[in-house]
């Protein structure tokens, strides 16, 4: 069993850590942001839609189409002290960096959610997109090999890794805030 030692409300305390099933990931007593981590059309936003809607605002920046305007609507969300998942590739450590940080600030607990779709269902997903949402095959076979796999080493304080489902909606129905 691998133990690790986590920081709640101040003091340091020794836990066991268990690999959870998805529906199961919310923590009662603490606020969480929760980063998806996978390529295009690996099942991140439909997950979301059927996983979190209620629980958590969601915060996509293919919505938003600005990093700065990204940044201040999770800082607004953070402030409110609301559960909050990061609707992004977030391939790389340093990508994600940028997230832990700000939820570190704002004492959350941040949870990686790494979608494991093969690359070859993936690619079959988005052949089913709408043009404008579509991302040429080279892309994302790029995207595929520049996958960093999160560690709690980098910040993130429980990594879970969503199992290849079938059941995925192949469209991005522009699910946001609640």
């Amino acid at each position: 069993m691998n133990i690790r030692t986590v920081n709640m409300n101040g003091r340091r305390v020794r836990l066991p850590h268990i690999q959870m099933q998805p529906q199961t990931i919310r923590m009662a007593t603490m606020k969480e942001i929760l980063l998806t981590i996978g390529i295009p059309a690996s099942g991140k936003s439909s997950y979301i839609k059927n996983k979190l809607y209620d629980s958590h605002i969601r915060v996509n920046r293919d919505m938003i189409n600005n990093l700065a305007k990204e940044q201040t609507i999770l800082t607004a969300i953070l402030s409110t002290n609301m559960n909050v998942v990061i609707d992004r590739t977030n391939l790389t450590q340093e990508v994600r960096a940028r997230f832990i940080n700000l939820a570190k600030m704002y004492k959350y607990n941040v949870i990686g959610l790494i979608f494991d779709t093969p690359i070859e269902v993936c690619l079959e997903r988005n052949k089913k997109r709408n043009l404008s949402t579509r991302v040429p095959e080279k892309i994302m076979k790029s995207m595929q090999s520049q996958l960093e796999q999160p560690s709690l080493e980098e910040g993130i304080n429980q990594v879970i890794r969503v199992p290849f489902t079938e059941e995925v909606e192949t469209q991005d129905e522009g699910i946001s805030l609640r």
